[in-house]
């Protein structure tokens, strides 16, 4: 994934995560994302949406996934592994809107999930 990529990945969660987001939090992550800490930005508002088993398109699962390779053989990437799969996928219709509760599927951890280290802003979800 290349850095343009991951600001829209970022942006595009931020936007996603909005309603479980403090406004002093997603202030932060606005800050971050244009100050360019990309990483800081895009785990804590995974933190946040996989703390609420949030639902997000497969094309952003898709993406996070991407993002997720440059930690491969990481310290976090079990940790990060963990907070996706605690997201609920949606299948996208031809359409443009989600498909009934028969077309999506969940994903598992098979790992214990161990708080990750933030600088600056602190998790506060509604």
């Amino acid at each position: 994934m290349n850095r343009a990529q991951e600001h829209s990945l970022a942006w595009d969660l931020v936007e996603s995560a909005r309603p479980y987001l403090s406004p002093d939090l997603r202030t932060w992550l606005c800050a971050y994302i244009g100050a360019g800490d990309l990483d800081i930005a895009i785990q804590t508002t995974l933190s946040c949406l996989a703390a609420h088993r949030a639902e997000l398109p497969q094309a952003l699962v898709a993406d996070l996934r991407d993002w997720l390779g440059g930690y491969e053989g990481s310290v976090g990437e079990d940790v990060l592994n963990g907070l996706i799969a605690q997201l609920t996928v949606s299948v996208e219709t031809a359409r443009g809107g989600f498909g009934d509760d028969k077309g999506r599927r969940r994903l598992t951890t098979v790992r214990a999930l161990t708080p990750l280290t933030r600088r600056g802003a602190s998790i506060v979800c509604h």
